[in-house]
């Protein structure tokens, strides 16, 4: 952690884990290259104004395999791990970045067994004896079924300070029915933005960068305009959460999007998501979703 021009070690390989064990892996992530070097990418800790922070470890010789840990202080504290029961019933399989508000709740997506034999992916909020299903596979959004889902990533912070978690959702097995939706506290899932609809610059939604960010009542957009205002390919927008009613994208205050005069100008996540799940009991980490029979 950097503070004032000081960094402190937060945790590091071989280090002791809470309840036991030692990390045995943290950035877990990388790119490689042809001269057969890497570049750790991830998964990324976040931290709130209070210094806590929140990172994924796995553990060899512990109490589990991996989870969800945060440190308050001095002190690590698992906040979620491998086999914990989920709120919707089944337990915990793996998880990915979380991120953390000033309230100490955290958002994250997460692998989890329905039943022993089957595997299902989706988002989980909240805070030790208070967690809830922000979203799964096969959920009803908007008129359809989630087929679609992105990995949490930091530095993208995905739960704003009342508990709501921003994430972005596909309805569609061909990748083409993107959504961006904010999961709110009571379960409710509002729609800010949806591909098809008008934007606020002409032209319509197209498709979405899968990782937005909330930060209060504002949320980010970052997404392809077809047919938009002075030929402008993709742009960044902000929407507001109103008290009522559907969040409205907007312009973001920044520069006037303007077109980028190259054909890589899109909002196509860089990294594909998650894809139509295939039912089938999956042995091997890194499976995909069962459908609910």
């Amino acid at each position: 952690m950097w503070d004032n021009g000081v960094v402190t070690k937060i945790a590091a390989i071989g280090d002791p884990a809470p309840g036991g064990g030692t990390f045995s892996g943290l950035g877990t992530e990388s790119f490689g290259f042809q001269d057969g070097t890497f570049i750790p990418t991830g998964p990324v800790p976040d931290i709130n104004d209070s210094d806590q922070i929140a990172f994924r470890a796995i553990v060899s010789g512990g109490i589990t395999g991996r989870g969800i840990i945060v440190r308050t202080g001095q002190v690590d504290e698992w906040y979620v791990k491998v086999p914990d029961p989920t709120p919707i019933g089944g337990t915990y399989f793996d998880m990915q970045a979380a991120s953390i508000n000033n309230a100490g709740q955290v958002a994250f997506f997460a692998d989890y067994r329905p039943i022993p034999d089957t595997i299902n992916s989706g988002w989980f909020a909240g805070a030790p004896g208070n967690w809830r299903k922000v979203v799964v596979f096969f959920d009803p959004i908007d008129g359809g079924q989630c087929l679609g889902l992105a990995y949490s990533r930091n530095p993208m912070q995905t739960i704003d300070a009342a508990g709501d978690v921003i994430f972005w959702a596909n309805l569609d097995s061909n990748g083409t029915s993107d959504r961006l939706v904010l999961g709110l506290t009571d379960g409710n899932l509002l729609i800010a933005a949806r591909r098809g609809d008008p934007t606020p610059i002409g032209g319509t939604f197209g498709s979405m960068d899968a990782w937005p960010a909330v930060n209060g009542n504002v949320g980010t957009l970052n997404v392809a305009t077809p047919g938009a205002q002075n030929g402008a390919l993709s742009a960044h927008m902000a929407f507001n959460h109103c008290p009522s009613g559907t969040p409205t994208p907007t312009p973001s205050t920044t520069p006037t999007p303007t077109a980028t005069p190259t054909p890589t100008a899109t909002a196509t996540p860089s990294v594909t998501p998650r894809p139509t799940p295939t039912p089938r009991p999956i042995p091997t980490p890194r499976r995909r979703p069962t459908p609910p029979s």
